[in-house]
């Protein structure tokens, strides 16, 4: 009998081995503090990772923005992935790279996220000055953390991805299956020039972890409510 080899790239990110789930992500906010959870499994921490590139559209890299959380067993949830592209048609009104940082300020709030954690790799390191001029001034519970990776691509992706997908401890929600992310699992291996943009994101976000989920007290319109009230937030994030 005859063994067929079988192909580095199937052996390595295997879409098969992810959980998917349709719950949305719920937010509470009780004593000023952040609780989150997704259907009725409360969150113990939450990662918005920005690996920017300028998106342009159908050419070069993909700007990927991703919100990865864990559960109180360890398993990993992500639960948003976009790729930004700026419009060509409103450069008039404001340029590329303001374009994207509004796009991923909205995308991180929208998922009550406290902190937007960016790559400073390539022109990430020009945008961390944009994105506080942006945020400078409105009402927001979101901060900006810088980040510089001096790691290679490929094994950071297999670092974060490989011990969570052999044990079935990543899923997705079905948004995100439906982003293109599950080609690119397909059609990635260590050496290939496959776009890896998603999963660089959703690398970092999961490299990143754990940010605890209510370690910060807030300001503004949920934090001003009495002690003891409590507020409840229903958000289906569409992609």
């Amino acid at each position: 009998m005859l063994l067929e080899p079988t192909p580095a790239r199937a052996a390595k990110l295997d879409p098969g081995r992810l959980v998917t789930y349709a719950d949305p992500l719920h937010a509470a906010f009780a004593n000023r503090e952040l609780t989150l959870s997704i259907g009725d499994t409360p969150m113990v921490s939450s990662v918005c990772w920005w690996d920017p590139a300028y998106g342009r559209p159908g050419r070069g890299d993909r700007s990927a923005i991703a919100v990865v959380l864990i559960d109180r067993q360890g398993k990993y949830w992500l639960h948003a992935l976009r790729y930004l592209q700026f419009s060509p048609k409103d450069l008039e009104e404001s340029d590329e790279a303001t374009q994207l940082v509004r796009q991923a300020i909205a995308f991180a709030e929208s998922l009550h996220q406290t902190r937007l954690f960016i790559e400073t790799n390539g022109i990430g390191r020009f945008l961390p000055g944009l994105v506080r001029r942006e945020l400078r001034g409105r009402a927001s519970r979101l901060t900006l953390v810088e980040r510089h990776s001096t790691r290679n691509k490929a094994e950071r992706i297999l670092q974060a991805l490989d011990p969570i997908l052999a044990a079935s401890h990543l899923l997705v929600h079905q948004s995100v299956a439906e982003s293109g992310f599950f080609e690119e699992m397909h059609e990635w291996a260590p050496d290939s020039s496959a776009r890896d943009d998603g999963l660089d994101a959703v690398s970092g976000a999961i490299l990143e972890q754990p940010v605890t989920v209510g370690s910060r007290r807030y300001a503004g319109a949920a934090g001003s409510r009495s002690t003891g009230s409590g507020f409840h937030a229903n958000t289906e994030f569409a992609i």
